[in-house]
């Protein structure tokens, strides 16, 4: 029963084949089934046909050592398994690059933001939206296709997986998902025609939590996935454009592979879309001489809505929002839909069939509320508040500030948001205008009136977050011999503080020990500068080597070049970690003492700290602790730029045994 229900998990594409090769191996030893399937779940699975095939007959040779050792090739618990695996591997694996691409992430935009596979998502109601190959992006997360095995090489597939991360990471880092709709509407005031609502201002208040500014604005209009697709064109393309002036590294490793497959697409004439041609000039960069054989209404397209784009991205200070891409949908939306119904491209009641990208990359306008939803909840109960005292400020300025406050809201938040205009809506700014300090309200009393509320909905403000976020480690099974991918969650926190005084005794009990530490370590501080003699280029010249010179010349001899003496600055390059076992174990004795093994410890942090101090190398303090894999704690109690003050002694005062190890 085990084995159909396995089988079920295969990749339809890859099926058949996969099939062909299990009941190959149950024909010549069925035992070996079981552990066949362990290696599909491991990595087998992204292997070709062919590829699996050579797998395959290389596992049923190995059943003339042992039957053993065919089940852990299969099983690829084995290391000739792991090599065969690398050898014939072809696909790149979204689980295998998981951790490097999220660690990109965070270093590149400073925001939690993490990678997930595209399998994660529910799918949509159109044909394509949930494709296994499919990238789209919500306020926090990427979602990356499970596996991409385009190209023939495996570096390749990896590289697409990495720029994906590279492009989609752009969309965070220059405010696509901070689209507010009410800018929108203002800067469309002169396109307002192209709206099917009588009243599209109506639907920035009327609309639900759930429901996000994009949506909104796309439902304006009489064709919302035709303006939808308009705007990840114009998207795709400013992205590209602020990556241009910011990375142009970036974009000359990654638009390359995007070109590629937009000339692959321009290339099925029969699955050609008319959008196509316009999506390959503005947001992958194809040159106009590149699209013009395509002919036809696509090429129309190029030339009556990329001048708008153009013109548009040559003002760099203005044209930096993702309400300029909306802008610009307002603006040729007409123009396109009446070419798209002309040429029979868009006929009423017949349904829009979506664009084709390269790697199927979207825009998920429905993900943006569910991804925020208490804090959307927070930021409208805020706008319609401040609204309510004349102060009229647009939803993503608050919306951006909840997110960088965690959820809560502070004075010093109402006192930049009112000092700033450009912060209020036109009828703000209308209504009353406020500069400097001709404030129309004071912020404390503006705070007043809306505290109580934060991103969790409570009536309270949310507590401090203890710790970090957590992190996934990799654990090595001596079972198996190798390391269980992301295994081990570990919670980063910053230590407590106590005042018991226990630094302050250690240093006046061992005060004797600290002096002579202190003046062995003192031994170790570099030297500010030293004189290096006989260089052949310098600061200065040596004397000696002058005298020298002149007496080798004297008698005839050839004399030496290395006539300078040359400074250099000694420094000392050491960084010192002490990482502290915190378990429950370190609360027993010391055999022969009273002192538990902590107090020890606690003891020897403070005399090396005071050493560390001296020497003037950089040190940090942790410690670990922890309950199962999935609760490892990591107290930081020092860092590397953190000087040796009241705080950290305190915080190595209150160091206490915790729970237990992960050892």
């Amino acid at each position: 029963m085990l084995l159909p229900k396995a089988v079920r998990e295969f990749a339809p594409a890859k099926r058949p084949w996969q099939l062909m090769q299990l009941q190959r191996v149950m024909q010549t030893d069925d035992r070996l089934a079981s552990a066949l399937m362990q290696g599909m779940s491991k990595g087998l699975e992204l292997l070709t046909a062919a590829a699996l095939a050579r797998f395959v007959a290389q596992g049923l040779n190995c059943r003339e050592p042992s039957h053993q050792h065919a089940v852990k090739f299969f099983a690829l618990e084995s290391r000739a398994a792991r090599s065969a695996l690398d050898e014939l591997q072809v696909a790149a694996s979204f689980l295998q690059l998981k951790p490097q691409l999220d660690r990109y992430l965070q270093a590149r935009t400073g925001c939690e933001i993490s990678v997930r596979a595209i399998s994660t998502l529910p799918k949509r109601g159109e044909e394509g939206s949930s494709a296994a190959g499919s990238t789209c992006s919500d306020r926090n997360t990427i979602y990356l296709p499970d596996e991409i095995d385009r190209f023939e090489e495996r570096e390749d597939n990896i590289q697409a997986y990495k720029c994906l991360a590279r492009l989609e990471a752009g969309l965070h880092e220059f405010g696509t998902f901070a689209f507010d709709l009410e800018k929108a509407l203002e800067q469309c005031s002169q396109s307002l025609p192209c709206f099917h609502l009588l009243n599209p201002s109506q639907i920035a208040t009327d609309r639900l939590d759930s429901v996000s500014d994009l949506t909104c604005f796309f439902d304006l209009f009489s064709e919302p996935l035709l303006a939808e697709d308009l705007f990840l064109t114009y998207e795709h393309g400013r992205i590209r454009h602020l990556l241009a002036r910011s990375y142009p590294g970036l974009i000359g490793i990654c638009l390359p592979m995007f070109q590629r497959e937009a000339r692959i697409l321009l290339s099925r004439k029969g699955n050609r879309h008319p959008l196509l041609p316009l999506y390959a000039h503005i947001a992958c960069g194809l040159p106009p001489e590149e699209i013009r054989p395509t002919r036809g209404i696509g090429h129309q397209l190029v030339r009556g809505a990329a001048g708008p784009f153009h013109i548009a991205m040559q003002q760099r200070t203005r044209y930096t929002t993702a309400e300029t891409s909306g802008q610009l949908v307002a603006h040729c939306y007409r123009t396109v839909a009446v070419s798209l119904r002309q040429s029979g491209h868009l006929v009423q009641n017949a349904g829009y069939r979506s664009l084709p990208t390269p790697f199927l990359r979207r825009i998920r306008a429905d993900l943006q509320g569910a991804s925020g939803l208490q804090i959307e909840r927070t930021a409208r109960s805020l706008k319609k508040k401040l609204a309510d005292r004349g102060l009229h400020v647009y939803l993503s300025v608050l919306r951006n500030r909840l997110v960088s406050g965690r959820g809560e809201f502070r004075i010093r938040d109402i006192e930049d948001i009112l000092s700033c205009p450009e912060n209020y809506t036109r009828q703000g700014r209308v209504e009353k205008r406020p500069a400097g300090e001709d404030c129309v309200i004071d912020p404390s009393e503006a705070l007043s009136s809306i505290t109580g509320l934060s991103a969790a909905g409570s009536e309270a403000p949310s507590p401090p977050i203890e710790g970090g976020r957590p992190f996934w480690y990799p654990e090595w099974d001596n079972r198996l011999g190798d390391y269980l991918s992301e295994h081990a969650r570990v919670l980063e926190r910053v230590a407590d503080q106590s005042a018991n005084g226990f630094y302050a005794a250690t240093l006046t009990r061992h005060a004797d020990l600290v002096h002579r530490i202190r003046a062995a370590f003192e031994l170790l501080r570099p030297e500010g500068l030293k004189w290096i003699r006989r260089w052949i280029e310098g600061d200065e010249f040596d004397y000696r080597q002058l005298l020298d010179f002149a007496l080798d010349r004297r008698a005839g001899r050839s004399p030496s070049e290395r006539l300078y003496i040359k400074r250099i600055k000694a420094q000392r390059d050491v960084a010192v970690l002490l990482l502290v076992d915190l378990s429950r174990s370190t609360a027993n004795t010391v055999a022969g003492t009273d002192a538990t093994v902590l107090e020890v410890e606690k003891e020897a942090i403070v005399l090396f700290g005071e050493a560390l101090q001296v020497v003037g190398d950089q040190f940090a303090i942790d410690g670990f602790s922890g309950n199962g894999r999935l609760g490892v704690e990591y107290f930081r109690f020092k860092d590397f730029s953190d000087t040796l003050d009241d705080t950290v002694r305190s915080r190595i005062n209150a160091m206490s045994p915790r729970r237990n190890t992960r050892l």
